[in-house]
């Protein structure tokens, strides 16, 4: 199985993204992040596992009182790879469909050894706020968290009280903060080295700063001016 799982993934791509969503916030602004569905790595990968003879599937369990997705990767002979995920299963059946597609999509990804392409930095600069015009009033800066420690929760504590600023200003609701931290995480940070979305109790003191920054600039575009 070692050998043909390379072989295959010597033939595996850099999966595009071909999606793109935009949110809009209650306050009338919105942001936008792209990313690969499910079903589109599917289509990259399935030709490849057919002709190298692997099979790939996911079925879910409860196990005391807990929802979890395993994903199983098998080999012609019988060997397998395999891997189980907490679903938080907190919501509606709809949000619990969109939970378990980004779980598959990763967990896939993380089996298999597949990259997604990262998200293209040339379209950063058309999300910046524009500079004010010459003469306008500067906008009242809004009072910044506590600075951060090097301790990690208080670090996972202060990204959470600047992505609640960050909602406040864009008019989301907390299900709706959460999807923005976690798009802001994989879209500056990535995966980790399981393909997992990176947690905030793994954030480096460096990457932490790069978050608040992206966050803060996220605000910015959607606070309206204040008026004279």
């Amino acid at each position: 199985m070692a050998t043909a799982l390379a072989s295959m993934q010597a033939e595996f791509k850099t999966v595009k993204c071909n999606r793109e969503v935009t949110v809009k916030m209650k306050g009338g602004g919105s942001f936008s992040y792209s990313y690969a569905t499910y079903d589109h790595l599917l289509d990259e990968v399935r030709p490849l596992l057919a002709k190298h003879h692997f099979s790939l599937t996911n079925s879910t369990s409860i196990r005391d009182g807990k929802l979890s997705l395993r994903s199983c990767l098998m080999y012609e002979n019988g060997e397998s790879i395999s891997s189980t995920l907490p679903v938080k299963g907190t919501g509606n059946a709809q949000d619990l469909g969109s939970e378990l597609s980004y779980m598959r999509r990763y967990a896939a990804a993380c089996i298999l050894g597949v990259a997604f392409e990262e998200e293209d930095d040339d379209a950063n600069p058309a999300r910046r706020p524009p500079e004010p015009a010459a003469g306008a009033p500067a906008r009242q800066k809004r009072q910044d968290p506590p600075a951060p420690q090097d301790d990690a929760v208080i670090r996972g504590r202060h990204l959470w009280a600047q992505t609640n600023t960050t909602g406040e200003a864009c008019g989301l609701d907390r299900p709706e903060r959460e999807t923005l931290l976690r798009s802001v995480i994989d879209e500056l940070l990535g995966l980790d080295d399981e393909g997992n979305s990176r947690s905030t109790k793994t954030i480096t003191e460096k990457e932490h700063v790069k978050l608040i920054d992206r966050l803060k600039e996220i605000a910015a575009e959607n606070t309206p001016p204040e008026e004279n």
